[in-house]
């Protein structure tokens, strides 16, 4: 019998690898691997483009060569990207899909796919197993309920939104953003609330999150340094959930101190499908800080019918506005 010595187990350099062929002899063995593009993230984005994506895949190394070739319909679009050396991903954005030499193309129709590939060196390119999704930036919310809530936040909301169930099947970190609804002259770029809204996304689901730290790092030419989840930094916003046209969401807790509670709490309520681009076309949504501060009279029989007058700060005119009557035996109307 003819007893041999187990091969050394490979395990460096193997993760996501398709190794296609081997070459070996009596001393070593050589396994090759092609370029590999698998992932793309986030998977979807507006025709008007700019979405910032990473694309993951094996075999990446740094070049000036380096881009991304977008096909789509009949058309087919280059741009640069670079190398993230912390995860291993090259990040780019994406072009405007929407036009070609400034007018609609016949040949690209909302949803469609994209289908992207990356070179090296710019000759051979390499295509990402996965496509990308181009939705119409025509998409845009059609009605919300309720119309208001409390700043203590909370409550379920519920978003009407007129959307096609191909784009619908392709949302990717669904996103609700609400910003404050500035007076003319004013703006909401001021350092307190940044910081507050900073807090405010860490509520956005892992994934989400992963996408911002990737699209910050991005950075090649006539972009160095340039911060993709700009869009998010003005918005409280809060992860949403798509159902059977609508979007159900928990409306985000107002930080004291953040907001004047006297004021007009009126907030723009928009959607990112992607987690990362809103459509523009926002709603109005308003939050609320009753603090009561007087009754009166104080008292009345208790077989109903007394006219009483109620006083605070905070309170406003709604066509769904209640009070409610809590006793201290646990009874309530």
């Amino acid at each position: 019998s003819v007893i041999l010595n187990r091969p050394k187990m490979i395990e460096k350099n193997t993760d996501n690898r398709i190794f296609t062929d081997i070459f070996a002899n009596d001393d070593s063995i050589l396994f090759y691997a092609p370029i590999r593009v698998y992932n793309i993230h986030p998977s979807c984005g507006p025709s008007k483009g700019g979405t910032a994506i990473s694309i993951t895949g094996t075999g990446f190394v740094n070049s000036d060569k380096l881009r991304v070739r977008f096909t789509y319909g009949d058309l087919s679009q280059e741009v640069q990207c670079m190398l993230d050396n912390a995860t291993n991903s090259l990040v780019c954005k994406t072009p405007k899909f929407e036009e070609y030499d400034g007018e609609k193309h016949p040949s690209v129709h909302l949803p469609c796919d994209c289908y992207l590939s990356v070179t090296m060196d710019g000759i051979n390119y390499s295509e990402c197993e996965m496509p990308f999704k181009i939705y119409s930036n025509e998409i845009s919310l059609t009605s919300l309920v309720p119309k208001s809530g409390s700043v203590k936040g909370g409550s379920d909301l519920t978003l009407l939104i007129d959307i096609d169930q191909t784009t619908a099947d392709s949302i990717h970190n669904l996103t609700v953003g609400f910003q404050p609804k500035s007076k003319k002259g004013q703006t909401t770029n001021n350092p307190s609330r940044l910081d507050a809204n900073k807090n405010s996304r860490q509520s956005l689901n892992d994934s989400s999150q992963r996408g911002s730290r990737v699209n910050i790092t991005a950075g090649f030419e006539g972009n160095q340094g340039r911060d993709f989840t700009s869009e998010l930094v003005n918005y409280t916003c809060a992860e949403g959930r798509y159902e059977n046209g609508q979007i159900i969401c928990k409306v985000p807790t107002l930080p004291p101190g953040q907001f004047d509670p006297d004021s007009n709490l009126q907030y723009n309520v928009d959607i990112a499908l992607n987690g990362q681009q809103f459509t523009g076309k926002p709603l109005i949504f308003r939050y609320y800080d009753i603090r009561l501060t007087s009754i009166d009279p104080p008292f009345a029989q208790s077989e109903g019918g007394a006219s009483i007058n109620i006083s605070g700060r905070g309170i406003y005119d709604s066509q769904i506005k209640r009070f409610k009557f809590a006793c201290d035996n646990g009874g309530e109307r």
